[in-house]
């Protein structure tokens, strides 16, 4: 297989990862890994999210229209997101042998499952953990929008200090804002802050939960 990557012009390899893939596998040595061409697929449309979600599993059992529509809001279309989910919907529907997955099951799956499975977040919780300060402000974040509130920079500041954050300041406040947007984790409309994809603040929220947050 090496000597077909590196000499055979007519064989192709197509690897399918995050953002991270070819950083971790720099760390390993595998100088293989860092010759490619990087290649962002970013978040599929609507049309085709549904599709992956629901054509797979067609013949097995079906999706209502609020449980596919919750998915694809909850994962903003990530196709590695949309995959996991649909993975784990896929093992308890034929371990229960069910033939609609309605909002109760999914629910279940999410809860049960999903945001349980540290791996499938990784990606996007790894780089956090290094930095405590933007963990605490992402956590802020997630923990507002997931009860509804208003997560504007005013309201980030008032939730850290209630919680014993008060060693990040104001200034830093806003720079691990701009931050995490620039990193693709966060988004801005009004001057309000929400997780590009939503299932990743529920995952940090029970993280929170667990007292896995350090």
């Amino acid at each position: 297989m090496r000597h077909n990557m590196q000499h055979n012009c007519n064989v192709s390899f197509l690897m399918a990862g995050t953002r991270h893939l070819l950083e971790a596998t720099g760390r390993i040595g595998e100088r293989l890994f860092q010759m490619p061409v990087q290649i962002e697929v970013g978040v599929l449309d609507r049309a085709n999210a549904a599709e992956l979600l629901t054509d797979p599993v067609q013949d097995l059992y079906s999706w209502s229209t609020a449980a596919r529509d919750d998915v694809l809001h909850a994962t903003g279309r990530h196709p590695y997101l949309l995959q996991a989910i649909g993975l784990e919907v896929f093992a308890y529907m034929q371990r229960r042998k069910l033939s609609v997955c309605t909002r109760a099951e999914l629910e279940e799956v999410m809860e049960g499952r999903v945001l349980k499975h540290a791996e499938y977040f990784q990606f996007q919780v790894q780089p956090l953990r290094m930095v405590p300060h933007v963990l605490a402000v992402a956590r802020a974040v997630a923990a507002l929008t997931q009860e509804e509130r208003r997560a504007d920079v005013g309201a980030v500041r008032a939730y850290l200090q209630l919680h014993g954050e008060g060693g990040v300041n104001g200034t830093e406040v806003e720079a691990d804002l701009a931050a995490l947007q620039h990193d693709g984790l966060l988004t801005e409309w009004r001057h309000e802050f929400r997780f590009r994809l939503p299932v990743v603040g529920q995952y940090i929220v029970r993280m929170n939960e667990r007292g896995e947050v350090e």
